[in-house]
């Protein structure tokens, strides 16, 4: 993730705000970046955690307030912790139930103050709302984290092909790219390579770390948004290319998976070509 960090670091500096990338909720927090990134290390958050009490309030923010927040929204909002700063929340989704975020701040609201004694000064020190580009942050990174976000996934299904060791599992992942257009079953895949469905199962999880079922929708959503990107074929025609035939299930598992509906995915993606 060090090209992504640069790029967050470099446009985070443009809209004089720091950024974090974490897991939160049931997730860990690390995501693949450096500590810097991943946690709160500005002189005013250490200060706020050296208290035991306001600590357990930092935590609960993380593992339960912002996930109640998020909800199933999509969309960037702005978030006021127990100690008084601001941020930026940039919900990101990758179709499973965990959610990562990324923060942008830490800021202060005009006539705000900090509700813990002492720590006043260096509340003062912080950046305020008017001096930073919130709005400007709220569309730029938005898309420019999905992106990243994709890069990573494709990077890491890229990785999991190669760290397949049984030739059984790593040729039913081969029958799948070849049959990307057509409904596969996990039966069929088992037969491909003379396994019960039951063991094919059990080994296809042991060798790649995921289900059979979660790994064919991961395929398939990241061959439906390279298509979306790059093509101009139209969205009953990408389905089809993707082994999927309702139009609503297809809906539904895209955005799941890449936050945005197909069509908005399209116009916010779409990769310009010369005439």
């Amino acid at each position: 993730m060090d090209d992504a960090e640069k790029i967050l670091t470099e446009t985070a500096k443009l809209c004089r705000l720091g950024f974090l990338w974490k897991g939160i909720g049931s997730r860990r927090a690390a995501c693949g970046f450096s500590p810097e990134h991943t946690l709160h290390c500005c002189r005013f958050c250490r200060e706020v955690k050296k208290s035991g009490t306001r600590l357990e309030r930092c935590i609960r923010n993380d593992n339960q307030l912002l996930p109640e927040k998020i909800g199933t929204g999509r969309t960037p909002f702005l978030h006021r912790c127990h100690a008084g700063v601001s941020e930026i929340v940039i919900p990101l989704f990758n179709g499973k139930q965990e959610h990562e975020v990324v923060l942008l701040g830490v800021f202060r609201e005009e006539d705000t103050h900090c509700p813990y004694r002492g720590l006043e000064a260096l509340y003062r020190r912080l950046p305020q709302r008017k001096d930073c580009a919130v709005s400007a942050a709220m569309e730029i990174f938005p898309p420019l984290c999905r992106i990243l976000l994709e890069r990573r996934e494709l990077r890491n299904l890229r990785d999991l092909g190669n760290r397949i060791s049984d030739s059984r599992i790593r040729q039913s992942v081969m029958y799948l790219e070849r049959c990307m257009g057509n409904p596969v079953s996990a039966e069929r895949a088992a037969a491909e390579v003379f396994l019960s469905k039951s063991r094919f199962l059990h080994l296809f999880k042991a060798e790649t770390g995921c289900s059979w079922q979660e790994y064919l929708l991961r395929k398939r959503m990241e061959k439906a948004a390279e298509l979306l990107r790059d093509t101009d074929l139209s969205i009953s025609a990408v389905m089809e290319k993707c082994g999927m035939r309702d139009q609503s299930h297809f809906g539904m598992m895209f955005r799941r998976c890449k936050g945005y509906s197909p069509l908005v995915y399209r116009k916010k993606f779409r990769t310009k070509r010369n005439a």
